[in-house]
């Protein structure tokens, strides 16, 4: 997952990251654990296995895949300098 640093500057800040992984990802927590700094940039990408065990068919918010796999420690982060629009 690529993640900016947002500090709720743009938008609600929904991610945790440590330099490697995202510790935590999710949206709308209140209130923020200290940390929740960081804000997804929109660009993913998942292993096919994850796509056919983790999605289930027809879903396109991923929100929920997304803090399960980071609870387990399985999601990567790759942390992007500058700003989107």
């Amino acid at each position: 997952m690529t993640v900016t640093k947002n500090e709720n500057r743009w938008d609600e800040s929904n991610a945790i990251f440590d330099g490697q992984r995202v510790t935590l990802y999710q949206k709308g927590l209140r209130p923020k654990p200290a940390g929740m700094d960081f804000i997804d940039y929109g660009l993913s990408a998942l292993e096919r296995s994850v796509v056919e065990t983790e999605i289930p068919a027809g879903r396109s918010d991923l929100a929920d895949v997304y803090h399960r796999l980071s609870t387990q420690g399985r999601l990567a982060g790759y942390a992007v300098e500058d700003r989107f629009f």
